[in-house]
């Protein structure tokens, strides 16, 4: 039984009947390793424009079992670096029965970058072994088969043997641009579904200042699509999200429901598990809990109205649970009123909690919620403590009662009973709370309320000194801003509010140039100027005329350099 000549004839029969492609294989005549290539046309005429030609390498094999998806074969290191030399191959290997009559073709992509991968794989190995799948019936399918191969070999021939950067180290170089991968699909629209039935996808760089695409040494074999999925989630007509997050993969479908559930749904299984687990996050946890009730209680959910039965949900979650759970969700909706009380961030894991920030919630919840006295402390704290809470810090003023180790604590944003004096010239002159802030405190407290900055300075406006300490404070909220690497967005959006308020309430001529600097600051921070305000500015140190000399050189240098013109600075 000729192997290689039955082979040769079930490819070429099984390309033979596609309306777009057409075989021309020969065998060799010493030995029976047979070559040839499959030619693409561009439509059923079959004419010569636009053909695409793939090489082929076709081996026979006695096989009586047929009926495998995958199987795996060997070639010699030796061939595979011919193929690698060459472009690569598009590798066929034929079962065929004890009659002759029976065959099964597989196939292999030989492309550029798995034979690489292939050939470092193999050490010293004279053959390496690799998988292939069973080629299909379908025309279409064989067809995209075949264009894939084509355009992912004219994507790697010519990187055959260069040197290939991995997306780590392009990140590093900062040459990296983007990732790409493409899908191949014949006589059909592409939807997502079908990167699932890839059998092999090639993932490609695109690095600056180059046309080619760079492909990556590697072949993603797991495949996952993470999407947002707008979605109405509702238990009992009572509404718990407006989306959820989809991960899809050729094995499973998940939903991640909030950040406590997930359903996966099993494919080959056809069958359906839910997973819970609260987050201790406590922004989350707050809607997370009562929808988990809410499944337990009624043991379905809706999304956009279509209903997913969840029985025996009951079993997986026992009363015990449950009333851990109610016990849950009550200490978290007191933390999240203690958090909203003193405006800090709900996106907080209260799993972090260590043993004195347990306690110090205690506290708080008696002394912000409650407005009670809290005993038991050390005697002469300070009247306004800086304190590690969780995640942050918190600023706090500590009244004294009669009783030793007892105070009132309130927040020092809005306590209203805690005064600031500067003395000047044995002489106390009252000024804002917020006098003795500093960039560190803008940067690390968590309970900041800038809403009540001006309001605090606007009191003392008849006061000495009190717009030349806003303006300090300002400075003091740029350099907050600078510091954070441009992050900090709401300090910056405070500055320019306070900046506007000193501008407004500037009479002093010499100090109007001054604070109206300031203000472009903030202003060029936020967003580049514009041809009014540069063309404002460049009138600005022309107008400029104040009795200290000194002052007015450096306002005119300020603004010079505010206007990137260093050479005039």
């Amino acid at each position: 039984m000729d192997l290689e000549k039955i082979a040769v004839s079930a490819v070429e029969t099984s390309i033979s009947v596609t309306d777009t492609m057409s075989p021309f294989i020969n065998s060799g005549d010493k030995e029976p390793v047979w070559d040839g290539n499959i030619y693409i046309y561009k439509n059923k005429r079959k004419t010569k424009e636009s053909i695409k030609k793939i090489p082929v390498q076709i081996k026979g094999k006695q096989c009586n079992k047929q009926d495998a998806e995958i199987i795996k074969y060997s070639l010699s290191t030796a061939y595979l670096k011919d193929y690698l030399e060459d472009g690569g191959v598009m590798l066929f290997v034929v079962y065929i029965d004890d009659t002759g009559k029976k065959t099964q073709i597989y196939y292999a992509k030989l492309l550029p970058i798995k034979i690489r991968l292939l050939l470092s794989d193999s050490k010293e190995q004279k053959t390496k072994s690799f998988k292939l799948r069973k080629f299909p019936e379908d025309n279409n399918k064989k067809t995209s088969i075949l264009l894939d191969f084509y355009k992912n070999m004219k994507l790697q021939t010519s990187f055959a043997s260069a040197e290939l950067l991995s997306e780590e180290e392009l990140r590093k170089r900062g040459v990296l641009e983007n990732i790409t991968f493409s899908i191949t699909k014949y006589g059909s629209n592409i939807t997502i579904d079908d990167l699932f039935t890839q059998d092999e996808i090639y993932v490609y760089a695109k690095i600056k200042g180059i046309n080619a695409l760079q492909p990556l040494l590697e072949i993603p074999e797991n495949i996952h699509i993470a999407e947002k999925v707008d979605v109405n989630v509702t238990v009992n007509d009572v509404k718990f999200y407006d989306s959820i997050q989809r991960i899809r993969s050729k094995e499973k479908t998940e939903l991640y429901v909030g950040k406590s559930v997930r359903i996966t749904f099993y494919h080959k299984r056809q069958n359906m598990h839910v997973k819970f687990k609260p987050t201790d996050v406590l922004k989350d946890a707050l809607v997370d809990i009562p929808f988990i009730l809410a499944l337990r209680d009624y043991e379905k959910v809706e999304f956009n109205g279509k209903v997913l039965n969840l029985d025996g949900i009951k079993q997986t979650y026992t009363l015990e649970r449950i009333e851990t759970l109610k016990n849950n969700l009550s200490y978290f909706q007191r933390v999240a009123k203690l958090f909203k009380a003193l405006r800090l961030d709900m996106n907080c894991d209260l799993s972090k909690m260590n043993t004195e920030d347990k306690i110090n919630t205690r506290r708080l919840f008696d002394a912000i919620l409650e407005r009670k006295k809290v005993s038991g402390l050390k005697e002469n704290i300070p009247i306004v403590v800086i304190m590690n809470y969780i995640h942050t810090k918190i600023a706090l003023v500590f009244s004294p009662k009669d009783e030793p180790g007892t105070y009132i604590i309130t927040d020092y944003f809005n306590d209203n009973t805690f005064q600031l004096f500067h003395e000047i010239d044995g002489e106390k002159i009252p000024t804002s709370k917020f006098s003795i802030m500093r960039a560190e405190n803008f940067l690390e407290l968590g309970n900041v309320n800038y809403s009540t900055i001006i309001e605090s300075f606007a009191q003392y406006i008849e006061e000495p000194f009190c717009l030349e300490t806003a303006n300090q404070i300002l400075l003091e909220m740029l350099l907050a801003y600078d510091k954070s690497q441009d992050k900090r967005n709401d300090i910056l959006d405070y500055a320019l509010k306070l900046s506007e308020w000193i501008l407004e309430n500037t009479v002093s001529e010499s100090e109007l140039y001054i604070r109206k600097l300031n203000y472009f600051q903030v202003i060029k921070r936020k967003y580049p100027l514009t041809d009014i305000q540069t063309q404002e500015l460049l009138e600005l140190t022309e107008t400029i005329s104040i009795e200290d000399k000194n002052q007015e050189l450096q306002l005119k240098i300020g603004i010079n350099l505010l206007l990137d013109n260093q050479s005039m600075a």
